[in-house]
């Protein structure tokens, strides 16, 4: 179901795109 590159997108969008990705 899920379609995105990365699954952390999916569960913190906020996070990775306002900070760098865990």
């Amino acid at each position: 179901t899920i379609s995105l590159p990365s699954p952390r997108l999916a569960i913190e969008p906020a996070c990775t795109s306002q900070e760098t990705p865990k």
